[in-house]
Parts: structure tokens; sequence; C-alpha cells
């Protein structure tokens, strides 16, 4: 090897170098944009912690209306208010860990023993307390049918990817199947086909709660896909049949919309106690529904 060759492959080295450190640096600022705020909006939301943590379940996804600049391009490509998905957790950090309770009292508060499991754009994928969403628009998706022991390696799932880093290649590929384009490089991919980066170090929010549900085989949303051709006799008809998304392909939406998953109503704020009802009281109220519907039938019959 003479010295112009060894030269060349030092310079080739470098400008690979810089060019990453570009690319770093571009991708840590386009992130901090995208995760800023949207100004200029107020918003009123009667959240009550207390309840919500006595409803929640460990395995509950929590839905998000999100305010981000990132949020606005997600509700715009899935058509659907909730932008954001976190896992539940509840107090598995806390419990497997005692010797760092200290540090997760410091860091969450009175929320240390209630955490979620998030991934988001800039930070990857982290637990945030309970709390942090208490002035936005939340709907709670669980999870219908799944045994202790299964839902007990969903959370092991979740929790053994943080760390990993946002898929911000996966959200662009899962934009680019909402458009309703078909060809050339905006050709759909199949439903169990990765897209994405495709590696195990990168996530996105919906993603690795779909991984770890489906890491039990606990379908998510199922889409229909004709069988290949071959797979059936020449006298029959091709069929739809009903398959696994691929965890790179489910959105926030998809577990409002799926129906493995049961939405779960909290009380914006603790109501008082209502006293049962007396025989007395029971028969007046009787008396006036009574009375309501004799007018009603007789204002129908005038």
């Amino acid at each position: 090897m003479n010295a112009r060759h060894e030269t060349r492959i030092v310079v080739v080295g470098g400008m690979k170098k810089l060019w990453n450190r570009i690319v770093c640096y571009l991708e840590e600022r386009v992130a901090s944009f995208l995760d800023a705020e949207e100004s200029g909006a107020t918003y009123i939301v009667a959240n009550s912690m207390e309840a919500l943590a006595r409803t929640l379940h460990k395995g509950d996804v929590i839905l998000v209306e999100g305010r981000t600049r990132f949020s606005r391009g997600v509700r715009l490509f899935t058509q659907s208010q909730w932008t954001h998905a976190a896992l539940y957790i509840g107090d598995e950090i806390w419990e497997r860990y005692p010797d760092r309770r200290a540090d997760l009292r410091q860091l969450y508060g009175d929320y240390a023993d209630k955490l979620l499991v998030e991934a988001l754009v800039k930070d990857g994928v982290v637990t945030v307390p309970l709390n942090k969403y208490e002035d936005h628009e939340l709907r709670i998706c669980r999870p219908i049918g799944v045994e202790l022991r299964a839902l007990q390696r969903v959370l092991n799932t979740a929790i053994n990817d943080l760390g990993k880093q946002y898929d911000n290649r996966n959200i662009i590929d899962l934009a680019l199947q909402l458009l309703p384009i078909n060809f050339g490089p905006f050709r759909k991919k199949g439903a169990q086909v990765c897209i994405g980066a495709c590696t195990d170090l990168a996530v996105m929010c919906s993603g690795v709660i779909a991984k770890a549900f489906q890491s039990v085989g606990f379908l998510i949303r199922p889409t229909r896909e004709l069988l290949p051709l071959g797979s059936v006799a020449e006298d029959e008809v091709p069929q739809l049949l009903p398959v696994m998304k691929h965890f790179s392909h489910i959105t926030p939406r998809d577990f409002d919309l799926s129906c493995n998953f049961a939405i779960i109503k909290v009380p914006a704020y603790r109501e008082p106690a209502v006293p049962a009802a007396t025989g007395q009281s029971r028969a007046a109220g009787t008396a006036v529904i009574r009375k309501s519907t004799t007018g009603l039938s007789n204002s129908t019959a005038a």
C-alpha cells in the first residue's frame, strides 16, 4: 500500500466522521424543534390524578393528545386526536430496585411508584411519572383477556427497551404508508414487513408498546391480507385472513380502535358518596318516571 492510498483512506475516514457529526447535530436540532409545544393555545383539562391512579392497572395503555409540533404531524397522517402512547408499569421499577428508591423519589416525587414507559423523539425510551400528563386529554385502553403471567412478560419487554433511541425513520416510513399513493418509492409494504430502521436499537412510542404485547402473541389491531398465490386450490375463492401487523406499523390510533382493548373512563373529580335510596324516595322516583312517561305518551298521541 503506497502513501497516496493511505492518505486517501485517512481523508475518507475523516470525512465520514465529520458527516456523522453533522447528521447527529441536525437530528438533535430537528428533534428539539419537533418536541417543542405549539404556542398560542390555552388548554383546560379536568384530570384527577388520584382517580386516575386508582383506576389504572399495570399494562394499561394511555393515549395522549399531544401539543408539540411533532404531534401535529402525527395527527395529520393518522387522522386521530391521539398522537402519543405510553404504557403504565406502576411500581415495577420501585419493587425491582429497592436500593434505588431514594433516587426514584427524588426524581418523581409522590409518583415514584406510578410510572409510565414511553418513547420520546428527543430522549428515546424512558420512564416518566404519571402526573406528567395531568393537563392533557387522555384515554385509557385496557387489554382484554391477558393472563397475569403474559402481562408480566409484556411489562418485562417494555422495561428492557429502556434506553433505546427513538426510530425517526419509522415515522417517515409510516407517513409514506398512510399516503394515498401506491407506486415507486411510495409503494405500500405488507403489514407484516418491518418499516423504519428495523434494528433492535430504536423504536417509536406505539411500537415499543406493540412489540411488548406481540411478544406474548397479543393482537393489537389485526389487518387482513389475501392468501399468497398457490396456497389455495384453483376452484377456491381467495380469502382475506387476519394477520398480525408488525409493531412498526402500529400507531396510537390502533389501540383506540382495537377490539382487544377496552376503553376505561375515569371521573374528572372525586364525587361525594351518594346515600342509598330509601323505600320512600325509591317510590317517589318511580312515580316521577311513570308520570313523565305517561306525559310523553300522551303528547305523542296528540
